[in-house]
């Protein structure tokens, strides 16, 4: 996985004994930055981000200046563990924000995604084999993280949500049976209650499935810029 902020580039991937996605070898994150514009001799020594004997589940990464976050299920404990490093990458803390009961072919499958906005980060992941989608959000760079939203529902199987961000506007996607749902948290600034509102639209499905991704892209993040 890749993202990029500025001139740095932030690179994340996964390493395994095994090919096989139901094995039970370790399967571990790494990561490298690079502060030159993607120049070859500026990429960094890689660190690993997760416990040689740990597995992990689809790591998503997300960037906003200094700010990177590797999102990813812990396929032992079902755990959806944010790695956070506030420095390009030199430093990291871990905090865990949820939790998944869904089964993938080799242990807890979550599937979580990663966006941030200026000093804000959010995180959606499947929470149940149903296909229910939660989503947990910090407006300070992961040092505090707000009480957990139920989402929607329906995520068909082995699928992902997707996630993006501006400001403190969220949109999240999903693929259903009957097409690609989007819900969208908004926030409304105010005197009372200062700063202002949170408040979630209905969920909309707006498009077939076959076309969720590029549906997304294009409805999705137009209506998050807006």
């Amino acid at each position: 996985m890749v993202a990029a902020s500025g001139g740095v580039v932030y690179v994340a991937w996964t390493s395994s004994a095994s090919t096989d996605p139901a094995s039970t070898a370790p399967r571990t994150i790494w990561f490298r930055w690079n502060n030159g514009n993607g120049a070859p001799s500026r990429w960094s020594t890689p660190i690993r981000l997760t416990p040689a004997t740990g597995r992990v589940d689809r790591p998503r990464i997300a960037a906003y200046g200094s700010n990177v976050y590797v999102a990813y299920t812990d396929m032992v404990t079902g755990w959806i563990q944010v790695r956070i490093s506030r420095d390009y990458g030199r430093h990291w803390v871990t905090r865990a924000v949820g939790r998944t009961t869904r089964t993938g072919p080799g242990g807890r499958a979550g599937a979580p995604a990663v966006a941030a906005s200026r000093t804000n980060v959010a995180v959606s992941w499947i929470s149940t084999d149903a296909g229910a989608i939660r989503m947990r959000w910090s407006s300070d760079r992961g040092y505090s993280w707000y009480a957990a939203n139920a989402v929607g529902t329906g995520a068909v199987s082995g699928s992902s949500a997707s996630i993006a961000m501006v400001a403190e506007r969220i949109v999240i996607g999903w693929t259903t049976p009957t097409g690609y749902a989007v819900r969208i948290r908004d926030f409304r600034w105010g005197y009372r209650p200062w700063p202002g509102t949170v408040y979630w639209h209905q969920t909309a499905i707006i498009g077939p499935s076959a076309d969720a991704e590029r549906t997304y892209e294009r409805v999705g993040l137009g209506q998050v810029a807006a």
